[in-house]
C-alpha cells in the first residue's frame, strides 16, 4: 500500500512522468490552475452546503454538478 501511494504521487508530481510532459510549461499551468479553480470551488461549496444548508439543497445539488464537471473535465486531459 506504501508503494502504491509512493508510485500514484510520483505519477501526479513528477513532471517527467505525468501525462502532461508533452505539453509546454506554460499550457500545464493553465491546465492545473484551471483544474485546481475548480476543485477548488466544488469542494468548498460541498462543505459549506453541508455545514450551513439543509442536505437537500440547490448548493449540494450545484457542488455535486461541479465535481462531476471537473471530473469528467480532468478525464479529457
Amino acid at each position: 500500500l506504501k508503494n502504491f501511494m509512493i508510485d500514484s504521487a510520483t505519477i501526479l508530481f513528477d513532471d517527467s512522468k505525468n501525462d502532461l510532459r508533452a505539453l509546454p510549461k506554460v499550457v500545464r499551468l493553465q491546465i492545473l490552475t484551471v483544474l485546481s479553480f475548480v476543485w477548488s470551488t466544488a469542494f468548498s461549496l460541498f462543505v459549506w452546503g453541508v455545514c450551513f444548508l439543509p442536505p437537500k439543497t440547490t448548493c449540494k445539488f450545484l457542488s455535486l454538478l461541479l465535481a462531476v464537471f471537473q471530473a469528467s473535465y480532468s478525464l479529457l486531459f
